[in-house]
């Protein structure tokens, strides 16, 4: 289950990073909102793990230096990484798809009423014309 909730959890705060506070505003609207319409739902399911092993090639690197009179000579076993599959038991929000794609859909349609864009930018009050008084010249 933490597996699973990590990458989620580190892109959500790469999104909010960038977003704008009436984004985040909007967000936290909807996902309490499709988060009671779409609830979570908890289901075992095997999935394949992937993980590395490292393996000895049946190489052998040596180095030797000198002291004095004596030689000391120190070996290290060559690896190489190989990837291995175990079936693994997680616990898994099989809603969470769903409800992740009501969210922003929500989001998106939120900001596009409030602001007219589905970033919730706010539109960037236009900077006042400036009158400069015009002198006359005396002919």
């Amino acid at each position: 289950m933490i597996v699973k909730i990590i990458p989620s959890l580190f892109s959500c705060t790469l999104l909010l990073a960038c977003a704008t506070p009436e984004w985040r505003q909007a967000d936290r609207e909807c996902e309490i909102t499709w988060s009671a319409r779409i609830p979570t739902y908890w289901q075992d399911v095997w999935t394949n793990e992937t993980y590395p092993v490292e393996v000895p090639t049946g190489r052998t690197n040596c180095t030797s230096n000198r002291f004095g009179d004596s030689i000391n000579t120190n070996c290290q076993q060559v690896t190489r990484t190989e990837w291995r599959t175990r079936p693994v038991l997680r616990t898994i929000d099989m809603n969470a798809p769903q409800r992740g794609d009501a969210i922003r859909a929500c989001v998106v349609q939120t900001c596009n009423a409030r602001y007219g864009n589905p970033q919730c930018k706010p539109s960037r009050p236009r900077p006042e014309l400036t009158t400069r008084p015009v002198s006359q010249s005396n002919p």
